[in-house]
C-alpha cells in the first residue's frame, strides 16, 4: 500500500497537474525563501553596520560638539533603511543562482517565490559579517570607556538674570509690564537661573539718578554691574507683518556681548505670552540648562495658558505685593481672576495677602481655589502654593518638606528660603528661622515683607534691638507696611522702649481701617500688659464694632477672646463667658477659638471647653491639637486637679514645644508646689520672652501674657525660699500701672511679708 501512495503524493505535487490560481503561501515555504534569498543574513549585516555607524556618529557629535539632534537623525534614518534593507534583499537576489537553481519562476506559483534574478551583486559572506561585528564591538567599547574615564559634567554656574523692560512698539497698553514676570517665570523654570527682582532695580536707578526711566537697556545694565549680576535681557514687541514679533536678546551686563538675540512671529495678541516663552527656553539653553526644549515650553505653558490681559494684571499684582503694596495689588489680582477663573497663581497671592491680614476666612478660600487649578502650575509653583497652603494650615512639617525641595531644586529663588524660614518659625526653630530669613533678603535685599519678618525672628530670639533697626528697614523701604509698625512696636516694647512703642501704634492708626484696628489691638495688649485693664476694655469694645463694621471678623474674634480675658481678670466672670461666646460666632481661626475657650475653662465652662477642644483634636496639624491638650489641662487646673493638669500641659509640650505650652505647665507646677520644676519652666519662658511678643505667630501682639511669668516665678522662688523672689515680683510691679489686677495685691502682700 504504501508504494501505491507515494506515486499519487508525487502526482498531486507536480508541476504540470497543479490546480491553477493563486500560489498557496506557507510559513514553511515562506522561511525556505528567506534563507534562499540569503535575507536574514543581509538583515544582520545592516544592523551590525548601523549600530557601528551610529557609534560613530556619536563620537563626531561629542567631538565637534554638534546638536544633539544631529544623534536623532541618525537613529531615525537607521530606522527607516530597516525596511527598505529587507525588500531589497527580497527582491533581489544579490549573488549568482546555485548550480541547479533555475532563474525563471516555477510556472503556476509567480514571481512571488522566484522572481527573476536581475542584479547580482555578492552578499557579504558570514567572515565579512564577523569582521564587521568585531568593529561595532571595538567602536561600542571606545565610546563607554571614553564616557566612562570622562570626568563628571559639572552643573551649569548659577545665574542671576536681570531681565530689562520690553520695549513695547504696539501702542497696545496691554503689554506693559506683561511680558517681563512671563519671561522671568519661564527662565527660573532652571533651577540655577534666578531673576534679579525688577522692582529693586528700579529703585536702585532712581537712586543713582540714571539717566532714562523705568528699566531699560541701559539702566538694567547699569544697575547689573553695580549689582555684581552677569546678564541682562533686553526685549521688543512690535506689530510684525499681519501679526506680532516678539525679540529677546541676552547679554553679558559688562562686555554687552550678546549671548542670545532671537525673535519670533506670532498671528495674534494670544500667542505673544507663547513667544516669550520660546525665547526664554533658547536662554535657557544658551546659559547651560540640558533640559528639553520641549520640557522648558511644557513648564512654561503654565503662564501663557493664560489670556494676555489677566497676565497683564497678575504681573501688576506680583510687582506691588513684593512690595507690600497689598491692596493695590489684590485689585489686581482679583481683576486677573475675573479675566481668567482659572488663574492659580492669583488666587495664591491673595490668599498669601489675606493670610498676612490677618483675614484667614479669606485666605482659606482662595487657597482651596489655588489648590483646585494645580494642574496649570508648573513643578516649581506647585511647591511655592503647596507649601504656602501648608503654612496657612500650621502643618510646618509639610511646609518644610515643600520647601526645602524648592531651595533644592531652584536655590536662588528666595521665596524657597523665605518661606522655610516661616515654617521653622512655626517649628519653633526660629534659630534657623532667621538664618533661612536672613538667606531670603540675601537674594532680595528689597523685599519688604521677607524682610519685616527677619524683623520678627529677630525679636523672637530676644535681639529686640536688632529687631528695631531691620523693622526701621522695613519702613524706610515702604512707609505704609501696617505690619512693619507691627513689628516695630513691638520689639520697641520688647527693648523696654514703652512711650516709643506707643508712638509706632499711633502712626499706625492713620493708616487706614486695617491700619487702625491693627493699632487698636497693640495698645489693648499694652494696656492688658499693664494691668490698665478698664483702658483696654474701652479700647476693645470700639476695635469690635469698627472691625465688624468693616467685615473683618477675624480681627473682631482675636479683639473679643482678649476682651474675654480683660473681663475674667477684672472679675466680670458672667460677661467674660458671653464675650468668649460671642468670639466664637464671629471667627472660628484657631488662636479666637483656642483664647476663647481658655476664657471659658477658667470660668468653669468646663463642657464648652471640652467641645472646643475635642473639635480641635480632630484637626491633623499638631499646633490645633496642642491647644485642645492646653485647654483639657485648663480645665484640670480650674478642677484643681494637678497631676493630671500637668500631664496634660506636658503633652501639649510635647505636640508642640510653644512659649505658651511651657508658661502653663509652669504656671500648673507653682499651683502643685512643685517649685523647682516651676522655677525650671518659669525660668526657660522669661530667657524666651522675645516669642511673648506674637505668641500665636500671626502678626497679633500678645505681650501681655509675659507679665504673669514674673509672678508666677516670683512665687516659685519664694516657694524655694530664694532670694529672687524679691526682684521677680518687684520687677512683675514695675510693669503694671494700677491694682486692677488681682495679682497684684498678691504680689505686693508676698513682697509686704518679705
Amino acid at each position: 500500500m504504501a508504494g501505491d501512495v507515494e506515486p499519487q503524493e508525487a502526482k498531486r505535487d507536480s508541476p504540470e497537474e497543479a490546480p491553477a490560481g493563486k500560489p498557496k503561501l506557507t510559513l514553511a515555504g515562506f522561511v525556505v525563501e528567506l534563507n534562499k534569498r540569503r535575507v536574514p543574513r543581509a538583515t544582520l549585516a545592516y544592523l551590525i553596520a548601523v549600530f557601528a555607524l551610529l557609534q560613530g556618529v556619536e563620537h563626531v557629535v561629542r567631538i565637534l560638539d554638534l546638536p544633539h539632534r544631529v544623534n536623532t537623525i541618525a537613529v531615525v534614518v537607521a530606522a527607516i533603511g530597516l525596511p527598505m534593507n529587507f525588500l531589497l534583499a527580497w527582491h533581489f537576489d544579490i549573488a549568482p543562482p546555485r548550480p541547479g537553481e533555475t532563474t525563471t519562476p516555477h510556472p503556476g506559483k509567480g514571481a512571488f517565490f522566484s522572481p527573476e534574478r536581475r542584479v547580482v551583486v555578492k552578499k557579504p559572506t558570514w567572515a565579512a559579517i564577523g569582521l564587521m561585528a568585531l568593529v561595532a564591538v571595538g567602536l561600542a567599547g571606545w565610546r563607554f570607556y571614553s564616557v566612562a574615564s570622562r570626568p563628571p559634567k559639572a552643573p551649569p554656574k548659577a545665574q542671576v538674570v536681570l531681565i530689562a523692560d520690553f520695549d513695547n512698539k504696539t501702542g497696545e497698553a496691554v503689554f506693559d509690564g506683561t511680558l517681563e514676570p512671563a519671561l522671568g517665570l519661564a527662565m527660573e523654570g532652571a533651577s540655577f537661573i534666578s531673576s534679579y527682582k525688577r522692582n529693586d532695580a528700579k529703585r536702585i536707578a532712581d537712586q543713582l539718578k540714571l539717566d532714562g526711566t523705568g528699566l531699560d537697556e541701559k539702566r538694567a545694565r547699569l544697575v547689573a554691574q553695580r549689582e555684581g549680576i552677569g546678564v541682562v535681557t533686553a526685549g521688543v514687541v512690535e506689530r510684525g507683518g499681519s501679526g506680532y514679533r516678539v525679540a529677546v536678546r541676552a547679554l553679558d551686563a559688562f562686555t554687552g556681548k550678546a549671548i542670545v538675540d532671537s525673535a519670533e512671529e506670532v498671528p495674534g495678541k494670544e500667542g505673544v505670552l507663547g513667544a516669550a516663552t520660546l525665547l526664554a527656553a533658547k536662554i535657557r539653553t544658551a546659559l547651560g540648562d540640558s533640559t528639553p526644549e520641549s520640557v522648558q515650553l511644557k513648564e512654561g505653558e503654565t503662564f501663557s495658558a493664560a489670556s494676555l490681559e489677566a497676565a497683564h494684571e497678575y504681573a501688576l499684582g506680583m510687582t506691588l505685593a513684593s512690595g507690600g503694596k497689598w491692596d493695590e495689588a489684590a485689585k489686581h489680582y482679583q481683576e486677573a481672576l475675573k479675566l481668567d477663573p482659572g488663574l492659580g497663581r492669583a488666587d495664591t497671592g491673595l490668599a498669601v495677602i489675606e493670610r498676612n491680614r490677618g483675614h484667614h476666612e479669606e485666605a482659606k478660600k482662595y487657597f482651596d481655589e489655588a489648590m483646585a487649578h494645580t494642574d496649570r502650575m508648573s513643578e516649581r509653583e506647585k511647591y511655592r502654593s503647596r507649601g504656602l497652603m501648608y503654612l496657612f494650615q500650621r502643618d510646618p512639617d509639610k511646609a518644610i518638606e515643600a520647601f526645602s525641595a524648592l531651595v533644592r531644586q531652584f536655590p536662588f529663588d528666595n521665596a524657597g528660603p523665605a518661606n522655610l524660614a516661616i515654617a521653622y518659625e512655626f517649628k519653633g526653630d526660629f534659630a534657623r528661622a532667621l538664618e533661612m530669613g536672613r538667606r531670603a533678603i540675601e537674594i532680595s535685599p528689597k523685599n519688604v515683607p521677607q524682610r519685616n519678618n527677619v524683623g520678627f525672628y529677630q525679636a523672637f530670639v530676644g535681639d529686640f534691638e536688632g529687631a528695631i533697626l531691620e523693622q526701621q528697614k522695613v519702613l524706610e523701604l515702604n512707609p505704609g507696611f501696617e505690619n512693619g509698625y507691627v513689628g516695630l512696636a513691638l520689639a520697641q516694647l520688647g527693648a523696654g522702649k514703652r512711650d516709643q512703642a506707643v508712638a509706632t501704634w499711633q502712626k499706625l492708626q492713620a493708616l487706614g481701617s486695617d491700619g487702625a484696628s491693627a493699632a487698636c489691638e497693640g495698645l489693648a495688649d499694652l494696656a492688658m500688659y499693664e494691668g490698665r485693664l478698664s483702658d483696654a476694655r474701652g479700647l476693645l469694645e470700639k476695635g469690635i464694632e469698627a472691625d465688624l463694621a468693616g467685615k473683618n471678623a477675624d480681627a473682631a474674634g482675636r479683639k473679643l477672646a482678649m476682651l474675654a480675658d480683660d473681663q475674667l481678670t477684672a472679675g466680670q466672670g458672667a460677661k467674660a463667658v458671653a464675650t468668649a461666646d460671642r468670639a466664637l460666632k464671629v471667627s472660628r481661626d484657631d488662636s479666637v477659638i483656642f483664647a476663647a475657650a481658655t476664657v471659658l475653662a477658667r470660668a468653669g465652662e468646663e463642657k464648652k471647653a471640652r467641645a472646643l477642644a475635642d473639635e480641635l483634636d480632630k484637626r491633623l496639624e499638631e499646633e490645633p491639637r496642642m491647644y485642645a491638650e492646653m485647654l483639657r489641662g485648663n480645665v484640670e487646673l480650674k478642677r484643681h486637679n494637678l497631676p493630671d493638669a500637668i500631664a496634660r500641659f506636658k503633652g501639649a509640650v510635647q505636640r508642640a514645644d510653644t512659649w505658651l505650652a511651657r508658661c502653663t505647665l509652669g504656671v500648673a507646677y507653682e499651683a502643685a508646689n512643685a517649685f523647682t520644676q516651676a522655677q525650671d519652666e518659669l525660668e526657660k519662658c522669661d530667657r524666651r520672652r522675645g516669642e511673648a511678643i506674637d505668641a500665636f505667630h500671626n502678626t497679633s501682639p500678645t505681650y501681655r501674657f509675659y507679665p504673669p511669668v514674673k509672678y508666677h516665678l516670683g512665687r516659685a522662688y519664694q516657694g524655694l525660699q530664694s532670694p529672687s523672689a524679691a526682684d521677680a515680683l518687684r520687677a512683675f510691679l514695675a510693669i503694671k500701672k494700677t491694682d486692677e489686677d488681682p495679682s497684684v495685691a498678691d504680689a505686693k502682700r508676698r513682697l509686704g511679708s518679705g
